[in-house]
């Protein structure tokens, strides 16, 4: 009784999986459109364009697509861990335990930080403000590459004890679901 309770509880993870997915999918497009919409302003204003007035609209876009990725990967962790494991998709992304979807999402939400700063600074806002928001990131990121860096070479192996992230003809080859 308690088994099936169990087996069907860890089925209740694919709400998650649907919203996070769902969530990806809302965010991409919005960034597709604001995409658009950005081209289209830039192209009508082509004479009176500046560096500052291209570069920190596309910046925001890019932050919107990588925070679409953000939730695109939980979608693909929960769903590899608790709902179906036999993914085919490429040994980067594959996820093994809670810990290793920890690890990418630290390292997405590091890039999303440097992009976001990146925008800032390219609006050129005050300095103390900048000063403020460039600190209380970096302090983000530390705290995030020291979580990143505590993590032994063990939990980054993929099933067949490879590496993640490492390329072999065998699996560069290989046609994957996702």
């Amino acid at each position: 009784m308690i088994q099936r309770l169990f087996t069907f509880s860890r089925r209740l993870v694919i709400v998650a999986v649907v919203c996070s997915l769902i969530a990806s999918m809302v965010v991409l497009l919005t960034g597709t459109v604001e995409t658009i919409e950005v081209i289209y302003t830039l192209a009508s204003d082509w004479g009176k364009l500046s560096g500052k007035k291209v570069m920190v609209p596309l910046v925001e876009v890019t932050d919107l697509f990588l925070v679409g990725t953000v939730f695109y990967i939980v979608a693909l962790g929960l769903y590899e861990l608790f709902v179906d494991s036999r993914l085919r998709i490429p040994p980067w992304l594959e996820i093994r335990s809670v810990d290793e979807l920890k690890s990418r999402l630290a390292g997405v939400v590091i890039v999303v930080l440097g992009v976001s700063f990146l925008g800032e600074t390219v609006k050129g806002i005050k300095s103390l403000d900048l000063l403020f928001y460039g600190g209380a990131s970096a302090l983000v990121i530390v705290a995030l590459t020291y979580f990143l860096g505590n993590h032994t070479q063990n939990d980054r192996t993929t099933r067949d004890g490879n590496i993640t992230g490492e390329h072999s003809p065998q699996t560069d080859e290989q046609s994957y679901d996702i």
